[in-house]
């Protein structure tokens, strides 16, 4: 908390735009940019060496964006080893994991990977979600242009889901 205060982790998704090394994070050699891609590298090991289940769990209920961010990440790399856990975890945060743009990234990739890999039932909820979102606009965003911004919302979760091999309904492909 003291390298990383609380002002700066709620705009972490715009210093530190990926938990991966990425070229657009941006103040690739400060110290905190070295501590979180430590942190991110020590849990990848430690998950793949031990079972990491119960670390997750907890760094996940971090008061911090980043934290929970670096655990999506952990997620999405070792996705076969904690299939069953990181579904739940995600299934119980759906909301949140689409409408807060801070886990947008380390999410949209999760998804790409390993949609294809989820339950039936999961899958089934996350395309319901996604076809339900209605993110909050600006009052200064004109009601006919809000449906088109809501229609490229739900394409761009659509596009994460089909790059990760799944077939989606013909309907959802007529109507994105």
């Amino acid at each position: 908390e003291q390298i990383i205060p609380e002002k700066d982790d709620a705009y972490g998704y715009i210093w530190r735009s990926a938990i991966e090394d990425h070229p657009q994070n941006t103040s690739r050699e400060d110290a905190r940019e070295a501590l979180i891609s430590g942190l991110r590298d020590v849990l990848l090991i430690y998950a793949q060496t031990e079972d990491a289940s119960s670390l997750l769990l907890e760094l996940l209920n971090s008061s911090r964006w980043i934290i929970k961010r670096i655990v999506l990440h952990v997620f999405n790399v070792h996705f076969q080893k904690y299939s069953v856990l990181s579904q739940k975890l995600i299934m119980e945060n759906l909301t949140d994991l689409f409408s807060k743009s801070n886990y947008h990234h380390e999410f949209f990739e999760l998804l790409r990977s390993h949609f294809k890999d989820f339950t039936e039932d999961n899958q089934r909820k996350i395309i319901e979600t996604i076809s339900g979102l209605v993110p909050q606009w600006p009052d200064n965003v004109p009601g006919d242009e809000r449906e088109g911004l809501n229609k490229g919302i739900r394409l761009r979760w659509f596009l994460a889901i089909y790059g990760s091999g799944y077939s989606l309904p013909p309907t959802l492909i007529k109507e994105y």
